[in-house]
């Protein structure tokens, strides 16, 4: 995802698939702890080497000055916040009845609901907040996210929630990633219409039936802050939330214009 470095007071790393996707040169800086006396060189250099868009995850604490963020069109577009849960509750037996049934999509494409469903996984995502992004790239990313993750590519499973027999219609989907005892949740969405009717729970508690079964014991989950019904809902499955980090872009060689530091709500 990331190939090319240039020297300086940080690395500037630039993103192959990004830059590819959105259609411009796009890079981050590695040091996420960076004082403002060195955050400034590190962009006159993404600057010089005509980088359009900047990631920064800045480390816990750690903030962009507001000269900063004028000089160099910069934006804080996440509150990322990383949720855990050690151990992942063991299963207490089979698959639970009920009126919502949770299955394994098959390696291949997704279907066109669970598409929309994968977008809608990403509302509150940076990618949707930055008012800079080109129109349609938070959906095409998103889209393509769930298209790798149902060919295995970016996921070892995505589960999809639905009343038995209408699995055309999913009201939900969650994917997972699975590496010896540590799983990862990516994407999880629930349809509009199904929102307070338990699928959400369910997912959880399938993913984490999918986890254990492959030894895994302890599961992280990466969301956005102001997400709060996702926040509440890994609440409700038993995860604390772990880490939280400023993510700002920066816009380097675009116009400056006054903007706000925290994201508008979608």
């Amino acid at each position: 995802m990331m190939e090319g470095r240039a020297s300086g007071p940080t690395t500037v790393e630039a993103l192959a698939w990004d830059s590819e996707h959105l259609g411009f040169p796009v890079a981050r800086l590695t040091d996420s702890d960076l004082e403002p006396a060195v955050l400034r060189p590190a962009l006159e250099m993404a600057r010089a080497s005509r980088f359009r868009l900047v990631y920064w995850p800045a480390a816990t604490g750690r903030d962009a000055p507001e000269s900063i963020l004028r000089e160099f069109n910069g934006l804080l577009v996440d509150r990322k916040a990383t949720f855990a849960i050690d151990p992942i509750p063991a299963p207490a037996g089979g698959e639970p009845a009920g009126s919502i049934r949770v299955v394994e999509w098959p390696r291949r494409p997704p279907s066109d609901p669970l598409l929309r469903l994968g977008v809608a996984a990403g509302l509150h995502s940076r990618y949707r907040v930055d008012p800079r992004m080109p129109p349609g790239a938070f959906e095409s990313l998103y889209r393509t996210w769930t298209t790798r993750s149902a060919l295995g590519e970016l996921a070892d499973a995505l589960l999809v929630a639905a009343t038995p027999g209408r699995e055309d219609e999913p009201l939900g989907l969650v994917t997972i990633k699975s590496d010896g005892p540590d799983g990862q949740i990516g994407l999880i969405a629930v349809r509009d219409d199904a929102r307070g009717q338990g699928v959400g729970s369910t997912l959880m508690a399938a993913a984490h039936r999918w986890m254990f079964a492959r030894d895994a014991r302890r599961a992280t989950v990466v969301t956005q802050l102001d997400n709060v019904p996702a926040c509440r809902l890994y609440e409700r499955s038993g995860y604390g939330l772990a880490d939280l980090r400023n993510f700002y872009h920066f816009w380097p060689e675009e116009p400056t214009v006054a903007v706000s530091r925290a994201p508008a709500s979608p």
